[in-house]
This record gives structure tokens, sequence and C-alpha cells, in this order.
């Protein structure tokens, strides 16, 4: 939603919002993507930071397509196709 310059988004699932600590793939406008925890959101930001817990991202709402929970991370050894 857009209103006299101002963007203000909140990240809403078909099954309700993303909670912060859930893991949560991120989309920019850019075109990158990224897997990180979810720290919090604001109507103008979202902060995230790294799974293995090194750096926190705060991102303008406006650098953001969309995000997406992830429900499981399944490392290759255990992955049989």
């Amino acid at each position: 939603m857009k209103s006299l310059g101002q963007q203000v988004q909140e990240f809403r699932l078909p099954n309700g919002t993303v909670s912060p600590g859930e893991y949560v793939l991120v989309a920019l406008v850019d075109g990158r993507k990224m897997v990180k925890e979810l720290l919090f959101q604001r109507a103008d930001s979202i902060a995230l930071i790294s799974v293995n817990g090194d750096r926190r991202l705060t991102l303008d709402a406006t650098q953001v397509e969309f995000v997406q929970p992830v429900a499981a991370i399944v490392p290759p050894s255990k992955w049989r196709p």
C-alpha cells in the first residue's frame, strides 16, 4: 500500500503473518534472495539476522519484494528424491 510517497508493507501470508524467530526467505526488489531469521518488522522496515547469527541486517520495506516462511532446511546428505 502506498500513500503520499510512503510505503507501508506488512508481510502477510495465506495462513497469517510471519513471526519473530522464524526463518524466512527474503526476496529483494534488486533480485537478491536470502534466508534469514526474522527479528522484528515495523511498518517501514524489517530486521533480520543471519542464520548462523553472525550479522544483523535492517532493510527498508521498499527494498523488500516478499517474505515467505521456511518450513524446513534439509541437508544434502538427507535428501532422497
